[in-house]
């Protein structure tokens, strides 16, 4: 019964010991002037996450008593880490440069509000886990990515509209977005490509074909179609771009009959 006893005591204080070794939580409070991640004013107590910490922002628990957005930037001046990320509605995150790494899962809207919205233009954001664009919630709930330039990858599976009620939205307009896989549900949920990039980890011709059929991808609105690859864009990876628009595609051929003509010349 002792040995028993003691063997259920250490346990015990492993699993405390544990859950005490995967950091803290860090509440994005955005008091600050700049919005930067480094600095320690957007941070509950000043403390900046790093890699076993939670990076969590909840506008309800009273952070803000103005109910205001919070704001987050990341530039060439920053490089952020967390253990995992939950954000929740009326976050609005600029990433311009720099790296964002989260090495387990991101769920990027959660809960009535306004909407978790992502915009990068620069930099790389590097996801270990899954990335849940649009979270849960009883009421309304959106998370929206929106791609001008960047490299945003995700080791695992990109969850959208994976909960009836919420609503999740890739907008590729630029930069390139890497996923394990991608997994949709019943709400609405839409990747729209026009000059970005979208690559999936090996042979995924099949899924990615089915959701073109079902809408869940599409070009310039689902004005034009898009094209796929495996292999031949990136070895081991299906990669998806948007159709040239027509006055696009003779612009692109023009450029290659001039840089023809000037070989031969």
């Amino acid at each position: 019964m002792f040995v028993r006893a003691c063997f259920s005591a250490v346990l015990i204080l492993g699993c405390v010991a544990n859950s005490s070794a995967l950091g803290e939580i860090c509440r994005w409070v955005d008091h600050g002037q700049t919005h930067r991640w480094n600095d320690p004013a957007n941070w509950q107590n000043g403390h900046i996450p790093g890699s076993d910490d939670r990076f969590v922002s909840t506008p309800y628990y009273a952070m803000r008593p103005d109910w205001g957005l919070y704001r987050v930037l990341i530039d060439s001046t920053v490089w952020a880490e967390c253990n995992n990320a939950k954000n929740m509605n009326q976050l609005v995150m600029d990433i311009v440069g720099g790296s964002l790494t989260v090495y387990n899962e991101w769920k990027i809207g959660q809960d009535n509000g306004q909407g978790a919205v992502i915009n990068m233009s620069g930099g790389s954001v590097y996801v270990g886990g899954y990335v849940d664009l649009g979270g849960w919630a009883e009421g309304q709930s959106m998370g929206t990515l929106n791609m001008t330039g960047g490299t945003f990858t995700i080791g695992g599976a990109l969850k959208m509209g994976c909960w009836d009620t919420t609503r999740s939205y890739l907008n590729l307009d630029g930069g390139t977005v890497g996923v394990g896989s991608l997994q949709f549900g019943g709400a609405p949920a839409v990747i729209d490509i026009t000059e970005g990039v979208l690559a999936l980890a090996g042979d995924q011709r099949g899924s990615v074909e089915y959701y073109v059929n079902s809408g869940h991808i599409r070009a310039y609105g689902g004005g034009v179609g898009v094209m796929y690859d495996y292999g031949e864009t990136k070895p081991g990876w299906t990669t998806v771009r948007a159709i040239p628009e027509p006055a696009t595609a003779v612009l692109l051929g023009l450029g290659v009959l001039l840089v023809r003509k000037r070989k031969r010349s």
